[in-house]
């Protein structure tokens, strides 16, 4: 708890904002995204508040995922994995090959 407690009460009061607003816009309220952005750039700095955030948002993604699962249509979703299997390993060779080219 020694993190919170070097926070102003400001500082807390929008990240607590922010998480709201990420519920909201995962939630399907569209355009309210960007002040969450917006308020936790300005409590985190511009590159930490992406890796406050990701793991927020695949929070909210797994929760989502626990609370519908009943509803889902799996087969879609089968049908999607070798996709997104390809483009993570085009990412991965890509920055591979982009870090070799500029250790040279």
């Amino acid at each position: 708890m020694e993190i919170l407690s070097t926070w102003s009460v400001i500082n807390l009061i929008l990240v607590f904002t922010g998480a709201f607003i990420l519920g909201l816009a995962k939630a399907g309220l569209r355009g309210i995204d960007m002040l969450n952005v917006t308020l936790m750039a300005l409590v985190f700095g511009g590159k930490a508040s992406t890796g406050i955030v990701l793991p927020l948002l695949c929070a909210a993604d797994i929760g989502a995922v626990l609370y519908y699962y009943q509803h889902a249509q799996w087969k879609h979703f089968w049908k999607l994995i070798p996709w997104m299997a390809a483009g993570i390993l085009i990412g991965v060779y890509k920055q591979l090959l982009c870090s070799q080219l500029l250790s040279l």
